[in-house]
C-alpha cells in the first residue's frame, strides 16, 4: 500500500515528484522540521511542539500558512494519520521557504510537507538492549542560537551517525565548539547518579528537545536534582546511568561508553512517570 503524505495541504502519494532544482531546501537548507509522536491521532505533548515550532519560524523569518495554525496543525496531523490508517505514528512536519532567490529569498512565505510512519509501541517503552555510544569530535554543533533550532542544516548529525556506524556504536555524542558534549545525533543526553541529574546546557548549542523539557519537569517533581551544565567526558565516567531522550522514543538507556557501564534503575521509574504525564498506559 502506498503511503500518503501532505504537500501544502494536499494528500498525495509519497512517490510523487515534489522538488524542483529551485527548491530552497535543496539549494540552501532553508527551513526546519518538527518530529512528533502521535497516539490515537493526537500529538503527545502538542503544546510543547507548537511553541517550539513558533519559536523556530520566528527565528528563521518564516510566515506560517493559515492551514498550520494551532488548530489547523492538529487537524492536518489527524487527517494524515487517518488517511494512512496509522493511529500511533511518527509524524515529521517539514517547513521550507517558498519561492526562489539566492541567499536573499524572494518571499517569507512557507511551503510544507508532512509524513507519517507507524510506531511499534503505543507507549514510551525502555529499550531492552542497552546502547553503546562514543564521542564524535570532528563536526561541532552550531552555537546558540542557530544550534537551538531543528533546521535542515544537519550535517554534523549526519557525519556523527556515519562515524557511529563505522565504529559499530548505536549512536554518537556530539560536541560544541568549546569541546563540551551537547547531545546525541537525534536525542538529548542525561547523566544520573543517585538523585543527581546533569544534562548539557543549551546556552552553547544543542536542541531543546520536547522530551528533554518533560523529563526535567518530571524528575524535579519526583525529588531529583536536575542541573544544566557544561558536560565533559569525565562526567560520562561519573554517572551511574546514561539516558538519551527524544519525542519519539521517550527514553533509551545507554549500556556502554568505552569501558564504562551503566544501568537504568532511576530511568525506569522516571519513564513510568513520563508515560503518566503523557496520558499513555505504562508499558511493562
Amino acid at each position: 500500500m502506498t503511503t500518503l503524505i501532505l504537500w501544502n495541504g494536499e494528500l498525495m502519494s509519497e512517490d510523487a515528484p515534489l522538488a524542483s532544482v529551485q527548491n530552497r531546501a535543496l539549494r540552501y537548507g532553508d527551513g526546519f522540521f518538527e518530529t512528533m509522536r502521535v497516539h490515537n491521532g493526537r500529538v503527545v505533548f502538542f503544546d510543547a511542539h507548537w511553541q517550539r515550532l513558533l519559536r523556530t519560524a520566528k527565528f528563521l523569518h518564516l510566515d506560517l500558512p493559515a492551514e498550520l495554525s494551532r488548530d489547523g496543525l492538529e487537524h492536518q496531523v489527524q487527517r494524515l494519520c487517518m488517511a494512512n490508517d496509522i493511529p500511533d505514528a511518527r509524524v515529521r512536519l517539514q517547513l521550507l521557504r517558498d519561492g526562489m532567490g539566492t541567499y536573499m529569498p524572494e518571499t517569507l512565505k512557507t511551503a510544507w510537507t508532512m509524513q507519517c510512519s507507524p510506531l511499534v509501541s503505543s507507549t514510551f517503552a525502555m529499550n531492552i538492549k542497552g546502547l553503546t555510544v562514543g564521542v564524535y569530535p570532528n563536526a561541532p554543533v552550531p552555537p546558540a542560537p542557530i544550534g537551538n533550532h531543528k533546521t535542515l542544516n544537519a550535517l554534523p548529525y549526519v557525519l556523527a551517525a556515519i562515524h557511529a556506524k563505522k565504529c559499530r556504536w548505536d549512536d554518537a555524542l556530539l560536541m560544541n565548539m568549546s569541546g563540551y558534549i551537547t547531545e546525541a545525533t537525534g536525542s538529548n543526553l542525561f547523566l544520573m547518579k543517585g538523585k543527581e541529574i546533569i544534562t548539557p546546557s543549551l546556552s552553547k548549542g544543542g536542541l531543546p528537545g520536547v522530551m528533554r523539557a518533560k523529563l526535567i519537569e518530571v524528575a524535579r517533581a519526583n525529588g531529583f536534582q536536575v542541573m544544566s551544565a557544561d558536560v565533559t567526558e569525565r562526567d560520562m565516567f561519573w554517572a551511574d546511568e546514561c539516558i538519551l531522550t527524544n519525542a519519539i522514543n521517550g527514553m533509551q538507556w545507554v549500556l556502554a561508553y568505552g569501558q564504562k557501564r551503566y544501568w537504568h534503575r532511576s530511568a525506569d521509574i522516571l519513564l513510568s512517570e513520563v508515560n503518566k504525564v503523557a496520558g499513555l498506559q505504562v508499558a511493562y
